[in-house]
């Protein structure tokens, strides 16, 4: 399986989608927030965590193609697109990395 988390903050249900995952699949976390990414990005420094906004696919996939790059699995089309996309957007993250209410 091969899942994208949209909206997933710090990363912590993205590491339980991306342990379900394995061996064979992963899972992105991706947030709006560049703070929130870095502090993702230091929690679990053996996942991919990008910067990029859930409303646009087109920017998802190239996510998960520079996900595959680094990973080299050359196996996975970017075209392929994800088995499965979570969306957890609660409007917490701004693009400054802060909390909104």
């Amino acid at each position: 399986r091969y899942s994208i988390h949209v909206g997933c903050f710090s990363g912590t249900t993205t590491a339980l989608v991306h342990e379900a995952a394995q061996p064979r699949g992963y899972c992105i976390g991706v947030d709006i927030g560049p703070k929130i990414i870095e502090r993702a990005k230091r929690e679990h420094a053996d996942m991919h965590f990008a910067v990029g906004d859930g409303r646009k696919s087109l920017e998802l996939l190239r996510i998960q193609q520079e996900s595959n790059q680094s990973a080299e699995q050359s196996h996975f089309s970017p075209l392929d697109g994800y088995d499965v996309v979570y969306a957890d957007i609660g409007g917490l993250s701004g693009p400054d990395g802060t909390l909104e209410s």
